[in-house]
């Protein structure tokens, strides 16, 4: 006498179930989930009873046809680990992977081999010698490369419960890295330089005072937005540095340091600006505002220029300079540490560098210059920080900026822009 069939419930991922019953011909059917709620005993009885009818009825399956697998590619899964970088408030690489990464090697990590890893590697190194990319942006790219591919193998430290895994075995391991050599020197101001544009009254009080703390505090910009007066303990002359405003305008941890975290002592030459800064505003609100940042390195340039700075390396670009950067405003602060022969853990500390190797660039640059360019962190003129404890600065605080969707330095006339205090 053949067995009574009784079909099958599942539990699925969700919590709700779903039954399984067989078909006359020994076939097997899915039917549609049980509403939440349904308790396993109703879904028995009901798997049982279809099934019964079924083998009466003699209701059978439909010829199975099979189907071409789609070729698997990696844009699913990387969209998971930058989805997860986003929820730890990671830096975005979303850019890195499309313009660098996926046109090359569009796989999905479990089929990665290592034969694939040095192609990519070959891939960013010719991109390179092309003058398609920078070394450093082809170095970086290989860096997100090389963080994933732990993520896909269990062996990322922020990916714990190993959400991200999906191979057995890190295929980056024994690969070398992309060329890092970069023949183009980077810019950074001499403390002549910088108070030329401190003295500077044609360039607005507001911005002066940004380069300022820019150099002396050594934040990234993002970081610099970040900065709030209650970061600053002025009786310790302390500073805590350990927020900073993404691209998208969020708030979120800085990116290295001690848990995202660095505090140091601030040079004493900057304290009486930050004290008049502080009671014009209050020590309410953000301690400085900047606009979008596309404009940053152009006004910054230009107010070089207004201030009678002219050394043609800081405004061209070549086959052995960069022209200078706002970021090159915290590059300015590093070195000058380095020239005053500060210990190299410090610099490390302050910067919030990760690794040693960072910051032995700017040691190696001061060891080229010497103590030749001047006496650093010098003092801020008396002139600028007046300008804040005057009752009628509004004009101080004019920025000229171009006009929206237009590209620096390609409108005709600039719109004047005044931010009231």
């Amino acid at each position: 006498m053949p067995r009574s069939r009784s079909g099958t419930v599942l539990k699925l991922p969700n919590g709700r179930l779903q039954a399984v019953i067989t078909l006359a011909d020994g076939s097997r059917r899915r039917l549609p989930v049980f509403p939440k709620g349904t308790s396993e005993a109703f879904a028995r009885d009901r798997a049982q009873f279809l099934s019964q009818m079924a083998a009466k009825d003699g209701v059978a399956g439909r010829k199975s046809v099979p189907v071409k697998e789609a070729a698997r590619t990696g844009e699913t899964w990387w969209k998971d680990f930058l989805a997860h970088r986003q929820k730890l408030g990671l830096t975005d690489v979303g850019g890195a992977y499309r313009t660098h990464l996926q046109p090359i090697l569009d796989k999905h990590p479990a089929d990665i081999q290592t034969a694939d890893c040095e192609r990519l590697r070959d891939a960013l190194d010719a991109k390179v010698a092309r003058g398609e990319t920078s070394a450093k942006t082809g170095f970086n790219a290989w860096t997100v490369w090389t963080t994933a591919m732990k993520a896909a193998a269990g062996l990322w430290k922020k990916d714990k419960p190993k959400l991200l895994k999906v191979r057995d075995g890190d295929p980056c391991v024994g690969v070398a890295p992309p060329d890092m050599f970069d023949a183009k020197d980077l810019q950074w101001l001499t403390p002549k330089e910088f108070l030329k544009v401190m003295n500077c009254d044609e360039i607005p009080a507001a911005s002066r005072a940004i380069y300022a703390l820019a150099i002396y505090l050594f934040p990234r910009a993002g970081e610099l937005c970040a900065l709030a007066w209650a970061d600053f303990d002025f009786d310790s002359r302390l500073v805590r540095i350990h927020h900073a405003i993404g691209e998208d305008g969020a708030l979120k941890k800085t990116k290295t340091g001690n848990k995202g975290i660095r505090r140091f002592v601030i040079e004493p030459n900057l304290m009486p600006l930050l004290r008049a800064m502080h009671a014009r505003t209050g020590g309410q609100g953000p301690v400085v505002s900047l606009p979008h940042r596309k404009w940053w390195a152009v006004r910054l340039r230009q107010h070089l220029k207004l201030a009678g700075v002219t050394r043609a390396e800081l405004f061209a670009t070549d086959q052995t300079s960069k022209r200078l950067r706002f970021h090159d405003l915290r590059s300015t602060g590093l070195t000058w540490l380095a020239i005053r022969g500060e210990d190299t853990l410090k610099i490390q500390q302050r910067a919030g560098h990760s690794s040693f190797e960072t910051t032995q660039k700017y040691i190696r640059t001061a060891e080229a210059v010497g103590e030749a360019i001047g006496d650093v962190f010098p003092e801020i003129p008396k002139s600028l920080i007046d300008q804040f404890n005057r009752s009628d600065v509004s004009q101080l605080f004019e920025m000229i900026v171009e006009a929206p969707g237009i590209e620096p330095g390609s409108a005709r006339r600039p719109i004047n822009l005044r931010s009231r205090a």
